[in-house]
């Protein structure tokens, strides 16, 4: 068992570049929210060039299983602790994307 657990988490090449896909889906969708914040600054980078293109909603719908965590986390003042969720919750499913994709996907080939 601690040997199947250590393997579904290590991080291989196919999990690893699945992972930095979501942190791009992250940052882009983070640049996208500018549009809907109560208190703007300046206008990020890149923000007309990805306005049409849906990243914050399809960020909203890769997080919403955490969702049930982090709302309440975010009530009772630990919102810091949404981003380290975050990111472990996107590895984990980046290791089971890399868990699918290795064994039935690349291993018929």
């Amino acid at each position: 068992m601690k040997e199947k657990l250590q393997k579904f988490l290590f991080p291989t090449k196919i999990k690893i570049a699945v992972f930095l896909i979501f942190m791009l889906l992250v940052a882009l969708a983070t640049i996208q929210a500018w549009g809907f914040a109560d208190q703007q600054g300046p206008k990020p980078f890149l923000y007309d060039a990805i306005r049409q293109i849906p990243f914050w909603a399809a960020l909203a719908y890769l997080l919403a299983p955490i969702m049930i965590i982090t709302v309440p986390l975010s009530q009772v003042g630990l919102g810091l602790l949404i981003f380290p969720i975050a990111i472990v919750y996107l590895y984990l499913f980046s290791c089971l994307i890399g868990l699918i994709l290795e064994r039935y996907l690349l291993q018929k080939r």
